[in-house]
């Protein structure tokens, strides 16, 4: 789904990124959120590391750079939009 390649506007889909799990949202505006799950911190050789946020505007052809969702990680992401808020679960 992501990239690696940051170009002005982001990361661009033939860029492979490599990520554990991801959800994705389509927002209010039109525009699509995703959160990625890179490790959950199951052993020595895989360390905790948080969720990340990426978005798009341009109907997932673009991504944004990934942002580290500060407090948040764990297993596979889980979104759900509720009357305009973004609700995050994991397990």
């Amino acid at each position: 789904m992501l990239g690696t390649k940051e170009g002005g506007a982001g990361l661009l889909w033939s860029d492979p990124l490599w990520h554990a799990e991801m959800d994705m949202v389509v927002l209010k505006d039109g525009s699509l959120l995703s959160i990625v799950r890179m490790d959950a911190g199951d052993g020595r050789d895989h360390p905790y590391l948080p969720y990340y946020e990426t978005r798009s505007i341009d109907a997932g052809v673009t991504w944004s750079k990934l942002v580290p969702v500060r407090g948040a990680g764990s297993a596979r992401p889980r979104l759900l939009v509720l009357d305009g808020a973004v609700l995050l679960s994991g397990g």
